[in-house]
């Protein structure tokens, strides 16, 4: 039996898939086999994975009839068709380095761990350009409760399901939990694997994390998580609720705690806003989900702490508010003065389309309003 499964689902990623299957071929350390899915693809992605399993036994080809997302598909297909004693995922459009593996996989099996992380470098498409996204500088050793202590400076390396090796026993061990089915329950498809990652995260006794980056994330506009839906802000805001709880039950949810929890929530929801003006949704409909964002407990709750990523998150508001002005499409001053009002409580209460029209001609006044 392979010593590693790898877990891929593809849904349209076009020409990424090549790069990301021929460095998965390319891994200087062999012993593995690849469950990868055609999630229902309508481009040239069943033809391609059939054509490199046909040369690969070690490719493992399933093509869905439909396109799905649920931890219900991850889990079944691990149970139905992995044999490995350790599970890593890569997302379609992404890559790694030749020696990806050759890291991970002995400093999981010498250190015994639950959890083995590592860094990963972003690739901006558009820009054609690299930077690193997360690197500890040597490697780290915690306990379930230590990792929870250093959540803030540590915690991102546990933020998404790939860049990590988890033992097959482990991860098949989550199938069917109610903290992973009240994510599917509630169609939080928008930060799922993050909040998948923080239920298996309080499951484990040993956390390693390595110094290397070797895992090549792709940022570009098409991708998933570059398409704003209605599950972005309901997912921050449960996100958020589950990290404390998290805190709580490892102890550590103290005063620097929750304002950090209320830095990270400002954090996510400075993402949201970025796809959300990236859209073309009317101006009118921007505002309206703008209002509800900023009129909810939690975010009321969150504005007294005046931190870095509460300025970053309000300068996108009002990019969005003079966006919003000077479309020629406003009409919803109710959406806006909704928007306005726990942000600037001492603004003037009365607004008109006529009268906004002034603020969209004189961009010099918007920050007045």
């Amino acid at each position: 039996m392979p010593k590693v499964t790898i877990y891929t689902q593809a849904y349209n990623p076009g020409g990424y898939l090549k790069q990301c299957i021929e460095s998965v071929l390319g891994q200087t350390y062999r012993d593995f086999e690849w469950i990868l899915i055609d999630n229902a693809s309508t481009d040239g992605t069943p033809a391609l994975i059939d054509a490199y399993a046909e040369e690969d036994s070690r490719i493992i080809p399933i093509h869905m009839e439909r396109n799905t997302h649920t931890s219900h598909m991850f889990y079944r297909f691990l149970r139905e068709k992995g044999s490995g004693r350790y599970v890593t995922y890569l997302d379609s459009d992404d890559w790694w380095d030749p020696d990806y593996l050759e890291h991970l996989v002995p400093f999981a099996e010498e250190n015994d761990l639950d959890f083995a992380l590592t860094g990963a470098v972003q690739y901006l498409q558009r820009e054609g350009t690299s930077s690193v996204l997360r690197q500890w500088d040597e490697p780290l050793l915690l306990t379930g409760d230590g990792f929870a202590r250093n959540f803030p400076v540590i915690g991102p390396f546990a933020g998404a399901l790939w860049a990590s090796l988890r033992p097959m026993e482990k991860v098949l061990a989550m199938e069917g939990a109610p903290e992973d089915a009240e994510i599917w329950r509630q169609g939080m498809v928008w930060r799922s694997d993050t909040l998948m990652m923080l239920n298996y995260l309080d499951r484990c006794q040993r956390i390693g994390i390595d110094q290397y980056a070797p895992y090549h994330y792709r940022r570009y506009s098409g991708s998933l998580s570059r398409r704003y839906t209605d599950s972005y802000f309901k997912s921050n805001v449960y996100f958020c609720q589950k990290l404390e709880e998290y805190f709580r039950r490892h102890g550590v949810l103290d005063g620097t705690m929750e304002e950090y929890v209320k830095e990270r929530y400002f954090f996510e929801m400075d993402w949201s806003l970025e796809v959300l003006r990236g859209t073309r949704m009317a101006a009118d409909e921007k505002l309206r989900i703008c209002a509800g964002m900023t009129s909810h407990p939690r975010t009321l709750a969150a504005l007294s702490c005046r931190c870095r990523e509460q300025e970053t998150w309000r300068a996108k508001l009002q990019d969005i508010v003079d966006d919003a002005l000077c479309s020629g499409e406003f009409s919803d001053t109710d959406a806006l003065g909704a928007l306005l009002r726990p942000l600037v409580p001492d603004c003037c209460e009365v607004l008109t389309v006529k009268g906004a029209a002034l603020f969209a001609r004189e961009r010099d006044l918007l920050p007045l309003l």
